[in-house]
C-alpha cells in the first residue's frame, strides 16, 4: 500500500518513568518540555492525539522536537468516570529551550505548569493509529484500529490495522500487531506484485485467517474475545 507516513515520533518506545526534574541536555543544547492533553482529549473521546500527530503540530512551524512520548498528569485532581469528563493523559515533546516561547504560541503547555507527572508507555494501539492517520491514499473504504484482547489474558492485547480503498492495486492490507504494538505478527495485503499474506509470528496464523474470513463481523469471528474499534470511533 502506497503509505506516507509520518516519522517525526521520536523515541516513542520503552521510555522510563519520570518527571524530568534534572532534564539532560541533548548535544551541549538546552531543553525544555512541553504538553498537550491526549491520546484522548475527553472520556469516552477516540484516541487521535497520538504522538506522531501533536509532534508534527510542532515541526509544522519549525519546532525541533528531540523526543515524544505518552504520560500522565499527577495533579491530585479527580477525573469523574463520565463521557466528556477531564482525562489525565498527555503527550509530552523534549524541545529546545529557545523554542519554549513558540510552542507555547502553538497551544503547547511547559510541565513546569503542572504540580507533577511522568511519562508512560503510549497504549499498544497507538502505533496503529500513528500508521493509519499517516496513510494517505486506498483508504477510503476502511481505515481502521481494533483492540483485540484474548480470553485467556485480558490484560494483554493484539491490534488489528485494516485498511481497504478503490485502488487498482494496493486495495488492501491488514496488519495484526502485539507486544507493545509495534511487533508484526501476521500481514496480508495487495501489492503491485499481487498478493502478499505472511505470519512471522506463526502462532498466530489461525487468528489471523479467522479475522481475515470474518472481516465485517464485529467480533471479527473471535468468540470470547474482547474486539473494541478504537480509531475512528464515531
Amino acid at each position: 500500500m502506497r503509505v506516507k507516513l509520518m516519522l517525526c515520533f521520536i523515541g516513542l518506545a520503552a521510555l522510563a518513568c519520570t518527571d524530568d526534574a534534572e532534564l539532560m541536555p541533548v548535544g551541549g543544547e538546552a531543553q525544555a518540555v512541553v504538553y498537550e492533553m491526549g491520546p484522548r482529549v475527553a472520556q469516552c473521546a477516540p484516541p487521535v492525539v497520538t504522538p506522531a500527530f501533536s509532534a508534527g503540530k510542532l515541526t509544522a512551524i519549525g519546532i525541533k522536537v528531540q523526543r515524544s512520548s505518552c504520560g500522565t498528569r499527577l495533579d491530585d485532581v479527580s477525573y469523574p468516570a463520565v463521557c466528556g469528563a477531564g482525562v489525565s493523559g498527555i503527550i509530552v515533546h523534549d524541545i529546545p529551550a529557545e523554542q519554549l516561547e513558540a510552542a507555547k504560541a502553538a497551544g503547547f503547555g511547559p510541565v513546569d505548569e503542572l504540580k507533577d507527572w511522568k511519562r508512560e508507555s503510549c497504549a499498544p494501539y497507538i502505533h496503529a493509529i500513528e500508521v493509519a492517520q499517516g496513510t494517505t491514499s486506498c483508504v477510503d473504504v476502511r481505515n481502521r484500529v481494533i483492540e483485540i484482547r484474548p480470553p485467556s489474558d485480558p490484560d494483554s492485547s493484539l491490534v488489528l490495522l485494516d485498511q481497504a480503498g478503490n485502488c487498482a492495486d494496493a486495495s488492501y492490507r491488514q496488519v495484526l500487531y502485539g507486544g507493545d504494538g509495534r511487533k508484526v505478527l501476521c500481514s496480508n495485503e495487495e501489492s503491485i506484485a499481487g498478493p502478499r499474506k505472511s505470519c512471522p509470528v506463526a502462532s498466530y496464523s489461525a487468528v489471523f485467517e479467522t479475522i481475515l474470513a470474518n472481516l465485517a463481523a464485529p467480533d471479527l469471528g473471535l468468540a470470547g474475545y474482547s474486539v473494541n474499534e478504537v480509531f475512528p470511533r464515531l
